[in-house]
């Protein structure tokens, strides 16, 4: 991490009596800035008065090499130019500097590395992680529950521009798990991920991104009511498009989202089982307004659409369409500050007559605090409305916050803990679950590129059904590495 040092032209014998006379009792920060003033005034001075004035008077203050020239008027015009110019900005770049900021994860670990250039303007990363866990109950399930010990293996590549404008990145990766005792838990994930950002000048820029993914159904979540033999297998197909105006005082922006998931056939005690019910389309739009009511405040809103679709509708139609208006506050009064809080209404109408509207207090909530530069706490909240894996259940009301904090000891090694609570409300039956997850880890950088962890987590599932409450416990060790 490199740092920007201040940098300013000195004054001459005529800012001497200045510096220790009356700029005595001023801070270094004031009398630099008196010196940059006395320096343009003199040049500016140079720019407009006779030759022989502006020469005598330039002298006083800067030194140059040499006497005044008798060159040419239209040289002697252009070099003056020149020096005023280079005045301004010198000072403009001093004005603009800050102090760097830095946080417990810039401290312990570059999130990419440096990358190998591969082209002009086109960088190559890798990172390969590797855990060794122990986990007391693989199936997430009532007693009796099932341990079993797994590696885990994490490779991923990422492919990202390097310019001065625009921007476009493309990563792919996978989550390899084998199990050492229950394989048929054993599973693969894998997903390919693109971004793009395209600055259109005057403060517009527009961002997309879509994502092809292959991926697992975590047991124990809401979708695994069936207990299927194997985890559920699914496609995610995934969308989306962004124009923003940022930088003013009024800043817009607005987006929408297509969202895609295609679920494998699974099986239960080795009889297939359709699966094509769970197959579901979400399209949602999004606008957003921040107004700034000073330099460090700003008040937002925000509205929010969506419409569920799914491809078959055994019985009862699922289908649904609703909304979120949000309205909050983002405050930012450092660069080691930023909290962005909002509260307004949701609400979601379903096609089935027999399934009552549902509304309620919608909520976000985004903070970003470090009160030193090794200390950082991070925490988010939200509610949406998800697509619903049951039969007979439209949706489910999803009520999210996580809480994380950092600690670094020094520029090798972090301390870190992570409180997690899901609240699910499932639409048109009795049904409220309700998930807590802890964990605490340590994670020490090694070498430049190398990191190595130790973890340990809890988790605990209650609901109104006694058969899906659960609990259980991990402990691990893993190793990383930047390529």
């Amino acid at each position: 991490m490199s740092s920007l040092r201040n940098s300013a032209i000195r004054g001459g014998k005529s800012s001497a009596p200045l510096a220790k006379g009356a700029c005595g009792a001023l801070s270094s920060s004031a009398q630099a800035g008196w010196t940059d003033l006395g320096d343009l005034l003199a040049v500016i001075r140079y720019a407009l008065f006779s030759e022989e004035e502006a020469g005598r008077r330039l002298s006083e203050v800067i030194h140059l090499p040499g006497p005044v020239s008798d060159r040419p008027a239209k040289s002697r015009r252009m070099r003056r130019l020149v020096i005023f110019l280079a005045m301004l900005s010198f000072s403009r770049v001093a004005m603009a500097q800050e102090e760097p900021v830095t946080t417990p994860t810039d401290l312990f670990d570059e999130a990419e590395g440096q990358g190998a250039r591969i082209a002009p303007g086109l960088l190559l990363n890798g990172i390969l992680e590797a855990d060794l866990v122990h986990d007391s109950n693989i199936y997430n399930r009532p007693d009796p529950a099932v341990g079993d010990n797994l590696a885990i293996l994490s490779p991923s590549l990422i492919l990202r521009t390097d310019l001065a404008r625009h921007a476009a990145s493309l990563t792919t990766g996978a989550e390899i798990r084998r199990h050492f005792d229950e394989t048929r838990e054993d599973s693969e994930q894998y997903w390919l991920d693109g971004r793009a950002r395209l600055d259109l000048g005057n403060r517009l820029a527009f961002t997309s991104r879509a994502v092809l993914a292959e991926r697992i159904e975590r047991r124990g979540t809401a979708g695994d009511a069936l207990r299927t033999d194997e985890p559920v297998e699914y496609l995610e197909k995934r969308a989306s498009f962004e124009l923003a105006r940022t930088g003013g005082t009024l800043e817009l922006s607005g987006g929408v989202e297509l969202a895609r998931r295609d679920y494998d056939d699974a099986t239960l005690n080795g009889n297939p089982i359709d699966q094509s019910y769970r197959d579901a389309t979400v399209e949602s739009v999004r606008i957003r307004a921040n107004y700034r009511v000073s330099e460090k405040t700003q008040i937002f809103g925000q509205v929010r659409a969506n419409r569920v679709d799914y491809d078959v509708d055994p019985g009862i139609s699922r289908d649904s369409d609703g909304y979120g208006v949000l309205g909050g506050v983002r405050f930012a009064p450092s660069a080691l500050t930023e909290i962005e809080a909002g509260v307004g209404f949701i609400r979601q109408s379903y096609d089935a007559s027999n399934v009552s509207s549902k509304s309620g207090v919608n909520y976000y909530v985004r903070a970003n605090w470090s009160p030193t530069p090794r200390l950082r706490v991070i925490a988010n909240g939200e509610r949406t409305f998800d697509p619903s894996p049951l039969i007979g259940v439209p949706a489910i009301l999803r009520s999210d916050f996580d809480l994380r904090v950092q600690r670094s000891l020094g520029d090798r090694l972090l301390v870190e803990a992570n409180a997690q609570y899901v609240q699910e409300d499932f639409e048109g039956i009795d049904r409220q679950d309700d998930r807590f997850a802890l964990r605490l880890g340590v994670r020490a950088r090694v070498a430049q590129h190398i990191g190595a962890s130790a973890f340990a987590g809890y988790r605990k599932r209650s609901s109104n059904r006694s058969d899906l409450s659960y609990d259980g416990f991990t402990v691990g060790l893993g190793v990383r590495f930047l390529l």
